[in-house]
């Protein structure tokens, strides 16, 4: 969806591991993570990366909604 606009897409994980690994390794200008990827949910994984990569940008997408995700993720604003 991303590369139809004028977005450049650098990379895909299939779990949180893996986004992490690729995160470091890419610099991308925005991480856009799902909160329920397998291996490494989304907040453990920004967790993570907050510790290795503090400067780059962390959108979080969830299919799940609630009061309770909206505090965690406001916990990795920067």
């Amino acid at each position: 969806m991303l590369s139809r606009g004028n977005v450049e897409v650098c990379g895909e994980a299939s779990n949180g591991s893996e986004a992490v690994r690729l995160a470091v390794e890419l610099s991308p200008d925005l991480l856009i993570l799902d909160l329920t990827m397998p291996v490494m949910g989304g907040f453990a994984a920004a967790k993570e990366l907050r510790q290795l990569r503090p400067e780059i940008p962390i959108l979080f997408y969830s299919m799940h909604d609630g009061l309770q995700l909206i505090k965690e993720a406001r916990a990795f604003l920067i």
